[in-house]
């Protein structure tokens, strides 16, 4: 084996170590309850009021510290992206279960805050969509007694569907009971033109990649004005994240955007903190 080989064999052999490890720290989180929501705020990009909230998983870093926890953090876990978590989860066969987790807590967050009156969206990816997915949102909705209309998905890009027509079948029965779907990543990855025909959702979420890049890449602008103008013409709410500047605010507003997200607006922090308004930190929000 040449050099070149064996330092990439060395390479993907760390990289399936530490993801190993990771879903390890996964496991443990999920099974003592460790795991934590974080919320992050939409804002109507007119009226620049609360319209909704993403809702992303958190592993607290004092878990390094603690003595219930068996194995050594090897990285920064609380700074995971949702796109690695998730493939992560995918990888190690755990995304059923905690997307499940993800539904069951935010369904009781929203029972013990009847005050809440903001929709929360969450991600999972194509494989977790099934006819059993909606059969455990119903019970779940039913058990704590909570309105369909306060739970929105976020259908992630981190893998490709097995079957687009079982998927649009699912979502036309989600959206059906009032629970709103939305396509995310628009324009990258596996969320293709093609997902705008296939799959009858409620909202578009561009990739922030396109959004940042627009106050100085014509290319990028070109790209973000083409999505934006396509989901408009056929209906669909559109929802801009990674907004950090009032440039780009102020670009994707001038494009006729719905919504918008981003450090802007507020960065992510605990449920309690961004949903309970008496909790709000004001200076942080649009106004």
């Amino acid at each position: 084996m040449c050099d070149f080989n064996k330092i990439i064999v060395k390479q993907m052999t760390l990289i399936k170590h530490s993801e190993t490890k990771l879903a390890n720290h996964l496991v443990h989180a999920l099974n003592h309850n460790r795991l934590e929501l974080h919320a992050q705020h939409q804002v109507n990009i007119i009226t620049r009021k609360v319209v909704g909230a993403e809702v992303f998983l958190r592993v607290p870093e004092q878990m390094a510290q603690s003595t219930r926890w068996p194995i050594a953090i090897p990285f920064n876990i609380p700074r995971l992206e949702t796109e690695q978590w998730i493939q992560v989860a995918s990888h190690q066969g755990l995304i059923d279960s905690i997307t499940k987790w993800l539904v069951k807590t935010i369904a009781a967050f929203l029972s013990d805050n009847p005050e809440v009156n903001t929709p929360l969206s969450f991600n999972a990816p194509p494989s977790v969509i099934t006819t059993d997915f909606v059969k455990f949102i119903e019970k779940i909705i039913k058990t704590y007694n909570i309105s369909p209309s306060m739970l929105c998905i976020e259908i992630t890009e981190a893998e490709k569907p097995s079957d687009i027509i079982s998927l649009g079948n699912v979502i036309n029965e989600l959206r059906s009971n009032g629970i709103k779907v939305v396509i995310d990543d628009l324009g990258c990855g596996y969320s293709t033109m093609s997902y705008l025909v296939d799959l009858n959702v409620d909202a578009v979420k561009i990739d922030k990649n396109f959004i940042q890049k627009a106050p100085f890449h014509n290319g990028a602008f070109a790209v973000l004005k083409s999505l934006i103008d396509l989901a408009k013409a056929i209906n669909l709410k559109v929802i801009c994240e990674g907004i950090e500047t009032e440039h780009q605010f102020e670009i994707v507003k001038s494009l006729g955007a719905d919504v918008a997200q981003g450090y802007l607006i507020n960065r992510p922090a605990p449920l309690e903190k961004v949903l309970i308004k008496k909790n709000w930190d004001q200076e942080k929000y649009i106004h």
